[in-house]
C-alpha cells in the first residue's frame, strides 16, 4: 500500500468558530497548487479537515461545568493536546510529508517534543509566529517565555510572520537569521458568508439597531494591552456632545471590570461573557463603528472581519494597524490619546448616510485588492519553502 504524499500539513489548534477563517483562507489560497491536510479544532466551522483539538475543553464547548471550573478545564485541555499530537504524529508518519506548518500559540514542552520528532524524520518544520513577543507578563516571566520561544524558533527550519515588525523582533530579540524568516500578509477573516448558528440565543440588543442611535462597539478578549481605558476616556469626552449614542463592550474581562467607573447614564453597556460566533458577528453588524484602541499587538483578524460585514472602524496607530493596507490613515489615532480618539468618533458620528455608504464601499474595494495580493504572496512564499525543502 503506497503512502499518501502531502506537500503541506497545517496544524493550528486555535481554530474554533470564526477564528477558523484564518486557516481556511490559507488552505483555500494554496489548494490549487499543493496537496494539503489540516489539523484543527473540534469546532472548526468548515466541512473539511481533521478536527482533533479540544472537543471538551474549548470555551465554545457545551460544557458549562468546565467553564466554571478553570483548573479542571486546564488539566483536561493539556490531556486533549497530548492525545491530539499523538494522533497527528501517527497520521503524519504514515504519509510522505514535505512541510509541516505549525501555528505556535501555547509554547508547551510537549509541542516542542512533537516538532522535534517530526524534524528527526526529515520533515521541514515551518512555525507560524502569531505573537513573537509575549503579552501580559511581568519582566521575569517574560524573559522565561522568550527563552522558551527561542527553543522553538531555533528548532524550526522556517519561521512565518505576517508583518515587518515581527521580522524585526525575531532578529533583534531572538537572534534569528533573516534568511530563515518568511512573510505573507495576515489572511482575511471574511465573515460575510460565515456559517452562523445559535442566532436565537443572541441578546436582543445585538440583533438590531435603532436607526436614530449611533452605536460604537469593542468586542473580544479585554486584556490590558487592548486599551479599554483609552476608549472609556474618549467616550466620556464624546458623550458630552451627544446623547444619542451607545457603547457596547462585549467579551471576556480576565481581570474583571470596575463597573463603578462606567456610568449607565452615558449609554455604555457591558457584557462580560464568552463571545460565541453569532454574538460576535451580530455585534459587528449592528454597530456603526468598531474601535480597536490597542496599546500593543502583533496580529489581528478583526479589521478584515469588520470590513467584510460592512462596518466602519477606528484603530490606534500601533505598528500592526499602521502597516495594515486595509486601514486608511484617516481611521488611525495616536495610541492612548483619548482626545484624538474622541474626535475620530465624532467624525464618524457626523457622517451623512451617503458618506457612510461611500466609505463602506471603499473599504470593500480595499478588501478585494488585499485578497488578490494575499493569494499571490502566500503562494510565492510556499513555492520558495517547497524548493528549499527539496534540497
Amino acid at each position: 500500500m503506497s503512502r499518501r504524499v502531502l506537500d503541506i500539513i497545517h496544524i493550528y489548534a486555535g481554530t474554533s468558530g470564526s477564528a477558523g477563517t484564518y486557516i481556511h483562507e490559507i488552505y483555500t489560497s494554496l489548494s490549487l497548487n499543493y496537496k494539503q491536510e489540516i489539523f484543527v479544532n473540534y469546532y472548526f466551522p468548515f466541512m473539511y479537515g481533521k478536527k482533533y483539538f479540544y472537543r471538551f475543553s474549548e470555551l465554545s464547548a457545551p460544557y458549562t461545568f468546565l467553564r466554571k471550573n478553570q483548573s479542571i478545564r486546564h488539566i483536561i485541555r493539556y490531556v486533549e493536546l497530548l492525545l491530539s499530537l499523538i494522533r497527528i504524529l501517527s497520521y503524519v508518519l504514515k504519509c510522505e510529508v514535505k512541510i509541516v506548518n505549525y501555528s505556535l500559540t501555547s509554547d508547551l514542552r510537549i509541542e516542542y517534543w512533537f516538532l522535534s520528532i517530526l524534524s528527526f524524520f526529515n520533515i521541514s518544520i515551518a512555525i507560524t509566529c502569531h505573537d513573537v513577543i509575549p503579552f501580559g507578563l511581568n519582566d521575569i516571566n517574560n524573559e522565561k517565555k522568550i527563552k522558551t520561544k527561542k527553543k522553538f524558533f531555533d528548532l524550526a527550519d522556517y519561521l512565518i510572520v505576517h508583518n515587518d515588525n515581527s521580522s524585526e523582533e525575531l532578529i533583534l530579540t531572538y537572534g534569528i537569521a533573516l534568511k530563515k524568516i518568511f512573510k505573507y500578509p495576515f489572511p482575511v477573516m471574511n465573515l460575510c458568508n460565515f456559517p452562523i448558528t445559535g442566532i436565537e440565543n443572541i441578546p436582543d440588543i445585538f440583533k438590531s439597531k435603532d436607526g436614530s442611535t449611533f452605536r460604537v462597539g469593542m468586542v473580544g478578549h479585554f486584556r490590558k494591552e487592548k486599551g479599554l481605558d483609552t476608549l472609556l476616556k474618549a467616550w466620556d469626552l464624546f458623550y458630552d456632545h451627544t446623547k444619542e449614542s451607545e457603547l457596547l463592550l462585549v467579551g471576556n474581562f480576565p481581570d474583571g471590570i470596575d463597573t463603578k467607573r462606567i456610568s449607565d447614564s452615558k449609554g455604555i453597556y457591558v457584557f462580560d461573557q464568552f463571545v460565541d460566533d453569532s454574538t460576535y458577528v451580530s455585534v459587528i453588524k449592528n454597530c456603526d463603528l468598531i474601535v480597536l484602541p490597542y496599546v500593543k499587538g502583533t496580529n489581528s483578524g478583526i479589521p478584515s472581519s469588520v470590513i467584510s460585514l460592512g462596518t466602519l472602524l477606528v484603530t490606534s496607530n500601533i505598528e500592526m494597524f499602521k502597516n495594515n493596507t486595509l486601514i486608511n490613515n484617516n481611521y488611525l489615532f495616536h495610541s492612548e490619546n483619548a482626545e484624538e480618539l474622541s474626535d475620530k468618533i465624532m467624525t464618524f458620528y457626523s457622517l451623512s448616510n451617503e458618506e457612510r455608504i461611500l466609505l463602506v464601499n471603499e473599504n470593500k474595494k480595499l478588501l478585494m485588492k488585499y485578497i488578490v495580493e494575499f493569494n499571490k504572496s502566500i503562494n510565492d512564499c510556499f513555492k520558495v519553502l517547497m524548493e528549499n525543502s527539496l534540497h
